[in-house]
Order: structure tokens, then sequence, then C-alpha cells
């Protein structure tokens, strides 16, 4: 209506007069004309946008529906009489019958922490305060760290050479350090320097590349190594004393160090824990509803876990071509994912509703708060960010999500069952 479109009008151009920076004006005191004509594309779009907007929730109010935004607008016009009429096509939010969502049979280890894995989580950090002491006068010995120097070929001609672009350390280096274990360095090259003196040289340590190797141009090939040893050493692990547990947590004891781990670990496996049977919740969720999914929705979920991937990918060193070659693959599991998740979403929104779930001030605050650590910036530059950025109702929307699957993990009917790992 008219009225409608006059007061919108006037309240729009009065934010901008107030916020408006003019030369030769003070904020708030620029002559409402000059605000009109220097501003009138910016007021009349968002005039257009908030009448389309209040236009929408008086339709939906009036038909008891539920729009989840405008998928197309046309014939939007100010007609003669003051009015403002539109077309919009929208999308509805989809009717979500629940199951019986309290209960759920689920199943989950039982949250216990054994002495024995407080132990394994100590020898965890003594090992990384190891020291490595120069041993003298006995040979290279499983367990050691042996400093080498080496360099390869294929086939008589150096690695660099038979194989171009491989990593330096797959070629030749001088004073490498290389753990006397399976796995600590090429395939097989451990074992056959086992028993060499300092100052020592072995001219064919020979290395098969699998089929499986990472490096594409090594796969299916075998160098020969020319291996020195220039030194040994013997990895010596802190006594787990007072003094140790005072490196870890100044001014501890041993005795708090293991309650510390205790707790940390107790701490761990309850999430994990909570996280399998918040799994199969939402699989139950998934099977037990049938819902006709808003297509764009979907189809802006799955891009965005596109674009999550490749990005993912890239910083993980994949190249263009790699991405393109698995573009099917990609998009097969983006789509997937985003249907599960975007149905997920409508089940707990209704739930979260029925059972008057609602996010407080203080978790959005902390929310930001936890980003701002995250990212290393300012609390102020976070909120700038995410207001510019409209994000602030994403976020408020994942903490709904997740209190409401947090209160259904509480009302599960848990059964315990034996961890797969009973040293996890």
């Amino acid at each position: 209506p008219a009225a409608e479109v006059r007061e919108q009008r006037q309240a729009t151009l009065d934010r901008y007069r107030q916020n408006a920076r003019v030369p030769g004006f003070r904020p708030g005191k620029t002559p409402i004309q000059v605000v009109e004509k220097r501003f009138a594309r910016e007021l009349e779009g968002e005039l257009r946008e908030g009448l389309v907007s209040a236009g929408c929730q008086a339709a939906a109010t009036e038909h008891k529906i539920n729009i989840l935004d405008v998928r197309a607008l046309k014939d939007d016009t100010f007609q003669p009489d003051g009015n403002f009429t539109f077309t919009a096509v929208v999308t509805l939010e989809p009717e979500v019958e629940l199951p019986e969502y309290k209960g759920v049979p689920v199943e989950a280890p039982a949250a216990t922490v054994t002495d024995a894995m407080v132990e394994q989580n100590l020898d965890g950090l003594r090992e990384q305060f190891a020291d490595f002491v120069e041993a003298v006068d006995r040979p290279l010995a499983a367990g050691d760290i042996a400093v080498i120097a080496y360099e390869g070929s294929i086939d008589g001609r150096p690695v660099a050479e038979a194989a171009p672009g491989v990593a330096d350390h797959l070629a030749a280096r001088d004073h490498h350090w290389v753990r006397m274990e399976e796995g600590g360095f090429l395939p097989g090259f451990t074992a056959q320097i086992e028993g060499m003196a300092i100052g020592d040289t072995r001219d064919n340590v020979t290395v098969a590349f699998g089929a499986d190797f990472p490096v594409e141009v090594l796969r299916g090939r075998t160098a020969a190594y020319q291996v020195r040893l220039l030194g040994i050493r013997e990895k010596h692990l802190p006594e787990a004393d007072d003094a140790f547990a005072s490196r870890i947590l100044p001014g501890k004891t041993m005795d708090f160090l293991r309650t510390h781990l205790r707790e940390r670990l107790a701490a761990r496996i309850a999430e994990r824990k909570h996280g399998m049977i918040a799994d199969q919740i939402l699989a139950y969720l998934d099977r037990s509803v049938e819902i006709d999914l808003p297509t764009d929705v979907v189809h802006r979920e799955t891009q965005r876990r596109v674009d999550e991937i490749v990005q993912r990918g890239q910083m993980q060193g994949l190249k263009e071509e790699d991405i393109v070659a698995e573009k099917d693959r990609i998009f097969a599991n983006a789509t997937s994912q985003a249907r599960m998740g975007v149905k997920a979403s409508f089940i707990l929104e209704r739930i979260a509703e029925k059972e008057d779930i609602k996010v407080t001030k203080a978790e959005f605050e902390a929310s930001i708060h936890a980003i701002a650590r995250q990212e290393g910036k300012p609390l102020r530059k976070v909120m700038e960010e995410l207001q510019k950025n409209r994000s602030l109702g994403g976020i408020t929307h994942q903490i709904l999500l997740s209190k409401t699957l947090d209160f259904l993990v509480e009302q599960a009917a848990v059964t315990e069952v034996a961890p797969s790992d009973p040293g996890a």
C-alpha cells in the first residue's frame, strides 16, 4: 500500500541521512534533497528490497506458509497511485512430519580411561621430549637415528636427471636424519644400512618404488643409493618423574600430570562417543523422514561443498588437472552430502521449534569470540566481516542445529558396547 511505501521510503532516507558522509556537511546534517539526489540509486534499491521482504512476509502470514527465500522477482513497479506491486517466485520450507525422536536406540563404547591409556599418552610425551645422544664404538642398530649422506641413481643416471622434478630428499642429501625403523624412510632402505659403522659407505642400497608410491614418476622403478654413515644418535627418553612433569606443566608433579592426562583422555573419548551417537541419530532421522527438498537450496549447498573440496585439495597440493579429472566424483560426493545436510537441517529446525530450543545471546557471543580467537583477529573486525558477508544469521543457525542435536544425544537410548580398539 502507498502509505507503507511512504513510511519505508522516509525511514530509509532518514537512515541514509544519519550515516551519509557528504563533503561540506556534518554527519546527520546533510539536507534531505542532497541525500536523495546523491544516493538515489542506492535508496531505491534498498527500498525495493525492503518492500519485497515486507510483502512476502505479509503473504506468508496470510497464507500460513514459511518462505525460505525469493527465487525470482519480476514486475516490481511503483504505481502512479503510490502503491508498490511485484510478482515473486519463492522457495517454501518443506513440510516435515517428525518421527519419534526422543529415545533413539544407539550403540556406543563405554567412555572408560584405563591406566594403560594414561601411560601410553605419557610415553608419547616422553618421546616428544627425547634427547638424541651421539653413539660411538658400535654399529648402527634398529631404533637409532642414522645421520647419513646419500646419492641415488636410476639406470646409471642421477635420480634428479632420470626423474625430473622429484623432491631433493629422493635424489641426494647430506646430513639427513633417518629413523631406523620400517617406514622411517624409503621402502626397504633402513634394513639395508643396519650394521654400518660410522664412516662406512655402502654403494648399492636398492629401493624398489611400488605401484602405489606417492611420486608418480618413480612408480615401478628401482633406484640404487650410495650411502655414507656420518653419525649415530641414540634416543634417550626422559624419566617419568616430577622434573619431567614440571617441563610439561610448570610447577606440577607427576601425579598431577597423570591426572591431567586422564581428564584430557576422558574428554576426548566423551567427545568421540558424542559424535558416534549423533551420527546414528542423524542416520535414523534420515531413514525415518521423507522430505521434498527444495532443489535450489540443495544446489547452493552442493556448490558450497564443491568449492570447499576443491579448496582443500589445492591446499594439499593437488594440481588443477587432477581436480578436473575427478570433477564427476567430487560433484557426486558433494551432491550426496548436500542432500543429507539440507535434509538434516530441516528436521533439526522443526525439532527445535517443537521443543522451543533457542540460541541465547551469550551462546552467540561465545561463538563470535571463538571465531576471533581461531582467526587471530580483533573481535570488532570479525563482527564487521560477518556483517558484510551477511553471515551472522548462518552462525546463529549452526548454533541452533548443534544445540538441537545435543538435546537428541542427551535423550538417546544408549547401549554400551566394547570399544573396537581397547587402547583408543
